[in-house]
């Protein structure tokens, strides 16, 4: 007979789960569950698959009825946490992956999330149904909480940038359960690791990088990106995100300037037109476009494939080199730049150009939609750095008004 045994507040039981088993060579006493893949013994082997889920629903509501008599605070006999697991109140049969479907439909209304930020949260559930199917709230110790970084780093093969933004979002969702009496379990608060963080590359392209892309005449095979290319371009002369060009509105195009709403964050933005969006809009004036579009519609998907064709065409491969950490490993590679390119790259190149320009900071956010200064801070770290290398331009202006023979020219 397969039992579970409860441990908790100073409370033991047994608890009959209806599985028994005609040889114990069938149970992994290591994993806790049924052997799969072993042959059957006689005609009377239960289907492991259904032992298994079973037992992980069992240990689920287990851990629920745990997690709700601590809500309540008080001591509590076998015979009543027998009862409770038998007829378990609403709030005590959520596991922990029950309450992260909740928490994101919760938060999809009440926050107003986009289907991108509901999508970053399901993948972590989709993480960590992959790192254990059986994963409970009371699972989550120190330990185990370690190994699921292990997990990320050497199985999903992510970099620790990308690891720390996922337990970002895994501490967001249990304070969410601990408030709402979900989770019984502190241990994640005192979670943690140290990340290396190199300072992320700002990709963007280079005034000179940017005449290439717009003096590249496309060969007939490659004439389907030409609306790629304007796209991208008005993306670089306007500050907005790919989200924002692609769903411009032809009412949304006033006589100097563009009024548009964020589909990112709401924003409502006035940003002036110059000559480059201009010749833009011009070019598509009299195209009909779904929606009433002012630019040809274009998917995201789409949009960063056909772009790293069109810098490579252009000539852009300057090599980069991306640094990352896994853990203490620093892993180092060297790609041509058309290979990093992708849709916000028209954005940060618009930052980086209108910093360098000498306009403030603070009208640069008000055409981009920042918020906070910090957000613009490796922008401007870029810009002190071209700032540099431009000064070098001034030793040879030196030399050429200096005077052969003169006390300065020696």
């Amino acid at each position: 007979m397969i039992r579970m045994r409860i441990s908790y507040g100073g409370l033991r039981t047994d608890v009959a789960t209806g599985f028994r088993l005609p040889d114990p060579a069938l149970w992994d006493a290591a994993a806790q569950r049924m052997k799969t893949g072993g042959p059957e013994v006689g005609n009377h082997s239960p289907d492991p698959g259904e032992v298994n889920r079973a037992l992980d629903w069992l240990r689920q509501r287990a851990e629920g009825v745990c997690h709700c008599l601590a809500q309540r605070r008080r001591s509590f006999s076998a015979a009543e946490f027998r009862e409770m697991l038998a007829h378990p109140p609403r709030d005590a049969t959520e596991g922990l992956f029950p309450c992260l479907e909740k928490f994101i439909r919760q938060a999809t209304v009440r926050k107003a999330w986009t289907k991108a930020t509901a999508g970053k949260f399901r993948n972590l559930g989709e993480d960590l149904r992959h790192f254990r199917a059986d994963l409970g709230f009371g699972d989550l110790q120190e330990e185990t909480l370690e190994k699921l970084v292990g997990f990320w780093r050497e199985e999903r093969g992510l970099g620790d940038r990308t690891v720390e933004g996922k337990l970002s979002c895994l501490r967001w969702f249990l304070n969410w359960a601990t408030e709402n009496g979900y989770n019984g379990n502190p241990a994640y608060r005192h979670f943690r690791p140290t990340f290396k963080r190199p300072r992320q590359k700002v990709i963007f392209l280079t005034e000179q990088e940017m005449s290439q892309l717009q003096a590249l005449s496309l060969p007939r095979r490659f004439r389907y990106l030409e609306k790629v290319r304007d796209l991208f371009l008005f993306c670089c002369f306007s500050g907005l995100r790919f989200s924002d060009a692609v769903n411009l509105r032809r009412s949304d195009v006033r006589e100097n300037c563009l009024e548009v709403t964020t589909v990112k964050t709401a924003d409502s933005l006035c940003i002036e037109l110059n000559a480059g969006t201009r010749a833009i809009l011009r070019k598509y004036g009299r195209g009909t476009f779904p929606g009433d579009r002012a630019l040809p519609p274009v998917l995201n998907q789409t949009m960063n494939r056909d772009l790293k064709t069109l810098c490579r065409l252009a000539g852009i491969d300057e090599p980069v080199r991306i640094t990352r950490y896994r853990g203490s490993r620093r892993e180092d590679t060297v790609r041509p730049k058309y290979a990093l390119v992708g849709s916000h790259t028209g954005r940060r190149t618009f930052i980086v150009h209108a910093l360098s320009l000498g306009i403030p900071p603070n009208v640069v956010m008000k055409w981009t939609g920042h918020s906070d200064y910090k957000a613009m801070k490796p922008y401007i770290d870029i810009v002190d750095e071209i700032k540099a290398q431009e000064m070098t331009k001034m030793d040879r202006l030196f030399r050429t008004i200096s005077r052969p023979g003169s006390e300065d020219g020696r």
